[in-house]
């Protein structure tokens, strides 16, 4: 008797699951790998929306338009950016993000109050525009450095 309930437990649990994985649809689709780290549509969404100021994709994923590959190609370079930051073992303190913020508020003359509102405008919290800048300072650095080994100017090039 216990043999034949838990069989029939079974088939019923085995029915409703694949009567459930029939009508299951894809959550998330992988649209890249990244040095091993796996990217997918929504990771795409919002970067394009907080970088680029647009959605992701614009269109149908079996062909990307003009657009989308550009919001691929900008989002797979900076992946690639941050990689290199972290193996240069670059890092910007608190502090350099507060002294660009303020130079940022002096250039602009701007109040604290004035730069939070801005942001809001533009859908940012003051936290979120500090890791942005301090992101973007990050990859001005690896660049300058990468440039910098790269060009060298002699007094007979002056």
């Amino acid at each position: 008797m216990l043999r034949r309930t838990i069989q029939r437990s079974l088939l019923l649990f085995l029915i409703l699951f694949l009567s459930h994985a029939a009508t299951a649809a894809v959550v998330e689709q992988l649209i890249a790998v990244i040095n091993g780290e796996p990217y997918t549509q929504s990771n795409l969404n919002n970067y394009a929306k907080t970088k680029m100021g647009r959605a992701f994709p614009t269109s149908d994923l079996n062909q990307i338009n003009k657009e989308d590959r550009e919001v691929l190609e900008q989002f797979v370079t900076d992946k690639l950016l941050e990689a290199e930051v972290r193996e240069a073992g670059i890092s910007i303190t608190d502090d350099e993000v507060s002294r660009y913020i303020e130079q940022v508020k002096k250039t602009n003359r701007l109040s604290d109050e004035d730069l939070k509102t801005a942001l809001s405008r533009d859908g940012l919290t003051l936290a979120a525009y500090r890791t942005s800048v301090k992101a973007e300072m990050e990859k001005s650095e690896i660049i300058e450095r990468q440039v910098r080994r790269k060009v060298n100017i002699t007094d007979d090039d002056v």
